[in-house]
């Protein structure tokens, strides 16, 4: 049985993707997709608690509570990356 994973979405302006995403991906996600305005991330149970305060040296687009989480339905990646 796969993990469950919980994706996270983070509004962020273009000039701050990389600070961002490099940010998620020490926070432990299993993938991040940079799109413009927003960066998507996936992590698996149990997701992290992110602080509130900008003094844990996050960026403020991840401390500022505007994330939506939600839980990714389970699928085979592998065959719907195959198909396009």
């Amino acid at each position: 049985m796969a993990s469950e994973l919980h994706r996270v979405e983070v509004p962020v302006r273009a000039d701050r993707r990389e600070v961002v995403a490099a940010q998620l991906w020490m926070l432990g996600a299993v993938g991040v997709w940079e799109q413009p305005g927003t960066t998507l991330a996936w992590f698996r149970a149990p997701v992290p608690s992110l602080p509130a305060d900008r003094r844990a040296g996050l960026a403020v687009e991840l401390s500022d509570g505007a994330l939506s989480w939600r839980r990714e339905p389970d699928r085979d990646w592998q065959a719907a990356w195959k198909a396009t």
